[in-house]
C-alpha cells in the first residue's frame, strides 16, 4: 500500500521543486575568454576561468575549447586586459560560432579587510546573440577569502572562494539566458 501512495507524492514533489532546478543551456555554445588580471597575482585569472568554466557545464552549456577560443582572440589582436568594446566582443562571437561570450576581468585580488582575509574584485561581462551594442549581463563582485600563507603582496584566491564567486557572478546571466529561452520557445 505504501508504494501506491509514495509515487503520486513524488511527482508531486517533482512539479513542486522543477522550477528550482538549475538553467539547462543544453546545445548552445559559449565562448569563455580568460579572465585577464589588472592587479594581483596572474595565477587569479586561471582561477576564475576555471571556475567560471566549471559552473557554466554543470548548466549545460557547451564551452568552445580554450585554444580555439584564444586564438580566435589572437587573430583579432584583442587585449584582453583592457576594456575591449561590446561590437569587438560581439564580432569574435560571431566569428567563433558561439551563441554566448563571456569576458571576465580579475580587477584586483588582495584588497586587506583585516589581517586574516582580503578581498578579490571581478567584473563579468556576456554577449548574447543580439548583443552588437550592448552587453547582455555585466556585473562587478566583491569576493572575500582567507589569505593563507601567501605572501602580502600577491595573494591567490581560492578555489572555493573562486567557485562562490562564479556563481554570484553568473546569477543573472543564467536569469537572463532562461528568460530568453522561455520566451523562443526552445
Amino acid at each position: 500500500m505504501r508504494s501506491r501512495t509514495a509515487a503520486p507524492l513524488l511527482v508531486l514533489l517533482a512539479l513542486f521543486f522543477a522550477p528550482l532546478a538549475p538553467a539547462r543551456a543544453a546545445g548552445r555554445k559559449l565562448a569563455l575568454l580568460p579572465a585577464a588580471v589588472a592587479n594581483g597575482a596572474s595565477e587569479n585569472g586561471q582561477i576564475v576561468t576555471e571556475a567560471l568554466r566549471a559552473s557554466l557545464q554543470k548548466q549545460g552549456f557547451e564551452l568552445l575549447p580554450a585554444a580555439e577560443v584564444e586564438e580566435g582572440v589572437d587573430a583579432r589582436k584583442l587585449e584582453l586586459n583592457r576594456t575591449v568594446p561590446v561590437p569587438e566582443l560581439a564580432k569574435l562571437r560571431e566569428s567563433l560560432g558561439a551563441d554566448y561570450l563571456i569576458h571576465p576581468r580579475v580587477l584586483a585580488v588582495g584588497t586587506p579587510l583585516n589581517a586574516k582575509t582580503q578581498q578579490a574584485t571581478v567584473l563579468l561581462n556576456a554577449i548574447g546573440p543580439s548583443s552588437t551594442t550592448s552587453f547582455l549581463h555585466t556585473r562587478q563582485i566583491g569576493q572575500t577569502f582567507l589569505s593563507g600563507s601567501a605572501p602580502e603582496q600577491s595573494p591567490v584566491i581560492d578555489r572555493r572562494s573562486a567557485d562562490t564567486l562564479a556563481g554570484r557572478l553568473l546569477e543573472g546571466f543564467l536569469r537572463r539566458v532562461r528568460r530568453a529561452e522561455r520566451s523562443s520557445g526552445s
